[in-house]
Order: C-alpha cells, then structure tokens, then sequence
C-alpha cells in the first residue's frame, strides 16, 4: 500500500517565519522596557549615591550600567522604542493574514497531495509486479 503524501503548504513556511520573527521582537520590545525601568532605577541609585557621598566607588556604578550603554544596543533599543509598536503590529497582522490563508488553502494542498499519489500510483504497482 503507497504511502500516503501530502504536498507543503506554503502558508505554513510563512507561518513558521512570521512568527519566529515576532517571538524575536517581542522578546526584545521586552528586554527594552525591562531596560527602560532598570535605567530609571540606575539613575534614581545616582542620586542617592551623589548626595550620600562618595560611598560608591566608580566601578560600582560601571557594573551598574545598562548594557544599553553601547551603541549597537542603544540603536536596537531606539529603533524598537521609536517603531517597536508598529513593528509587532505588522507583524501579528502578517501572522494573521498567513494563518487565515493556511487554513482557507489547507484543502488545496491536501487535494493535490492526493492527486499527486494518484498519478504516481500506476507507476508503484507496475514496479512491484514486475
């Protein structure tokens, strides 16, 4: 008995893709807010330390840096913050409009899958007689 073969969906590949890339920029719309709020607190830290006195040492407060402090983090981070939001929207819509069209063509593709198995199948069964 052949093997039963469907043929790929195209949809799923961009459904893989798609979301691969908002995982990525969600995680990094995260880290980017977690930075903001950690940066807030660094800062509000200098404060205290700047009119408390010389209690902290300068290396204290380099290891208290963000590492958003270099700048291929920092364009990252302005890029996410500037267009971050619109950036995850395109994208969710992206994901959206490729799941509606794997589900609408998933018919298709299993319809020519089968028609496909069809055609080959007179082949198999003249291999296996003679």
């Amino acid at each position: 008995m052949p093997k039963k073969k469907s043929r790929t969906n195209p949809f799923y590949v961009l459904l893989v893709i798609f979301g691969i890339a908002f995982s990525l920029t969600a995680c990094a719309y995260g880290v980017m807010a977690f930075r903001a709020v950690r940066g807030a607190d660094i800062a509000a830290f200098n404060e205290r330390s700047a009119t408390d006195g010389p209690s902290t040492t300068q290396s204290d407060l380099a290891s208290d840096r963000p590492p958003s402090d270099t700048p291929a983090g920092k364009s990252l981070l302005t890029f996410l913050d500037r267009h971050g939001a619109q950036l995850l929207g395109l994208e969710l819509a992206l994901l959206a409009a490729a799941t509606v069209g794997a589900i609408g063509t998933d018919g298709y593709w299993s319809r020519a899958g089968a028609r496909k198995v069809e055609l080959d199948e007179p082949e198999d069964r003249q291999s296996e007689r003679g």
